[in-house]
């Protein structure tokens, strides 16, 4: 029974030696200057195999700066510690490292044939943000709206320009073609701002919660509505946003001791709405579209 334990024992332990840090827990124990060392060794090691450059450059900076900082301060830091080691820990999670190929695999003749990687959809029904749906209808949750305006064309003036619509329940007549509406909500510690096209999608979303976080509990949350996210950088989660902010689905939230923010946007359905918007107003004008040299 001894043997049976101690075979156990050591096999868990190689285990923890070969499989991907996040299997036997990511973080070490920050007041352990050598464990936090032995930590970005293995990451390094990791990043090296696979041949991750990113991951490679961050781990080995930060190790090489943190060896100076110990040669300096033997008793070392939890915060430098945790500062030094958190870069790296990023790009290693990041880079997706893949538990080493098998025996068997080695054995197959390797061509180095690039795949491209396959960009991920996203479904913009997932995306809700204090009952604010991107690609939504912004006329569901009209009762909290606390000033809503909008731009747009006035035929009998011919001129465009932002009008106040609607402000704590009384409206104003607007615009007869409307490109746009900018909205505000104000639900203390909750304050929200969201653009939507003129027949209402939304395709812009602020949000912002002002209140004490459990930085780590929200951030799981998000992740389990939302999906994996794209990338991480900081405390800020990205999903999608691979053609930048501006450009495309882009949404990415920052998690703060004090406070939540998130902006989602999704630039085609903006730029798809401004389009048709162009043309009304064009043939409201009695303009005809085309070249006229």
């Amino acid at each position: 029974m001894k043997r049976f334990c101690m075979w156990m024992i050591v096999f868990v332990a190689s285990m923890c030696m070969v499989v991907p840090l996040a299997w036997c827990g990511d973080k070490p124990d920050f007041t352990n200057p050598d464990a936090v060392l032995k930590n970005m060794r293995a990451m390094l090691d990791e990043c090296s195999k696979s041949r991750c450059r990113d991951c490679m450059v961050k781990c080995g900076y930060g190790l090489k700066t943190l060896k100076n900082f110990l040669k300096a301060n033997p008793g070392g830091d939890q915060s430098i510690l945790k500062q030094r080691w958190q870069p790296c820990f990023e790009a290693h999670r990041d880079a997706d490292i893949k538990p080493s190929a098998s025996v068997a695999d080695k054995k197959v003749p390797s061509a180095k044939v690039k795949v491209a990687k396959a960009k991920p959809t996203y479904d913009r029904s997932k995306f809700v943000v204090s009952g604010l749906q991107l690609g939504g209808d912004m006329n569901t949750q009209k009762n909290r709206f606390f000033y809503l305006e909008a731009y747009g064309f006035h035929k009998k003036t011919k001129l465009e320009h932002y009008d106040g619509i609607l402000q704590r329940g009384k409206s104003s007549p607007g615009p007869d073609l409307i490109r746009n509406y900018k909205c505000s909500i104000r639900e203390a510690p909750v304050y929200i701002h969201f653009e939507a096209t003129g027949d209402g999608r939304i395709y812009m979303i602020q949000f912002e919660q002002k209140e004490d976080m459990e930085v780590e509990n929200v951030q799981v949350a998000l992740i389990k509505r939302y999906g994996k996210p794209s990338k991480h950088h900081g405390n800020y989660i990205y999903w999608g946003c691979d053609r930048g902010l501006q450009e495309g689905f882009c949404v990415k939230a920052n998690v703060g001791t004090r406070a939540l923010t998130i902006w989602a946007h999704d630039e085609d359905i903006k730029n798809a709405a401004y389009k048709a918007y162009r043309k009304n107003v064009l043939k409201a004008k009695g303009v005809k579209s085309g070249a006229k040299f």
